[in-house]
């Protein structure tokens, strides 16, 4: 959906490149008949065109690749407006570990562990057993009267273990090595967790102080292209120096767009890093 959103700026981007350049190759070819220029000014605003139109070309197949594949993996055609362009704001999200599926996995199995130890553990007691019934027959305790009767029996017993050949103590330092070693694995999860997140805020940062650079290059490019063409309306300004300053403002602007959709894209990382559920990601 974004790479989609993209193209369809970055073709906008080129029609409106295209559209200068052609005013300006209509003037120069005017000049051009009334001799006031030479053809070499002609050619030169004629080849940028051309470059408009191979790089407008490529474009339209990347575009098209790209909405099938949305087409494809969405079972439907989805318009993607450019109007909806996302921002590049918003805060970075704290980092969650509590969604994580394999942390909780390793928790099950710490706790299964605890519970195995507790068990084992038990084993060093004795054991209490008390039991008791109640019954109804005939005849009932005593023989003599032949009598049916209710009549109940109790009983109590204790055992206990005192040697075993240490076979508890090993089974206990089995489970001890086993919990030891499950923890580590939890702390080395949370340590590449805690990592990966740090990295791709890094990264945001990053994106969004270069989008700032990006933002006055932009802005600086449009006031070279203005003087070229309050220039060129006077007929005072080159054909070179018209198509650098437009091909000057036209990777500035798709560098700055590029900028922000990089930094679209790494929100939705650092979402992703950051433990949010997939139904909370900032996708659009």
């Amino acid at each position: 959906y974004l790479n989609i959103q993209s193209l369809k700026v970055q073709r906008e981007l080129l029609n409106t490149g295209r559209d200068r350049m052609k005013l300006q190759y209509d003037k120069v070819n005017a000049w051009k008949r009334n001799g006031l220029v030479l053809p070499i000014e002609v050619m030169t605003i004629s080849l940028a065109l051309k470059q408009y139109d191979q790089q407008l070309l490529a474009l339209d197949a990347s575009l098209s690749s790209a909405q099938q594949q949305l087409k494809n993996l969405t079972n439907t055609v989805i318009d993607v407006p450019t109007s909806s362009v996302t921002t590049v704001e918003g805060l970075v999200p704290a980092l969650n570990v509590s969604s994580n599926e394999d942390l909780k996995i390793l928790a099950l199995q710490k706790e299964i562990l605890e519970a195995n130890k507790n068990i084992s553990n038990a084993k060093n007691f004795p054991d209490f057993s008390v039991n008791a019934s109640a019954r109804h027959g005939k005849p009932g305790v005593n023989p003599i009267n032949n009598e049916w009767m209710d009549y109940y029996t109790t009983w109590a017993g204790i055992q206990w273990n005192v040697w075993d050949w240490g076979a508890r103590g090993a089974d206990s330092t089995a489970l001890d090595k086993e919990l030891e070693g499950l923890r580590y694995q939890q702390q080395n999860v949370q340590d590449q967790l805690q990592l990966q997140y740090d990295n791709t805020v890094r990264d945001f940062q990053t994106l969004q102080k270069q989008l700032d650079v990006a933002k006055s290059t932009v802005v600086i490019a449009r006031e070279k292209m203005k003087i070229i063409q309050i220039q060129a309306k006077n007929g005072v300004v080159s054909a070179s120096d018209f198509r650098d300053a437009d091909n000057d403002l036209i990777q500035a602007e798709l560098r700055y767009h590029q900028q922000q959709l990089a930094i679209s894209q790494k929100r939705i990382e650092l979402d992703h890093a950051s433990g949010k559920q997939i139904n909370e990601w900032r996708l659009l």
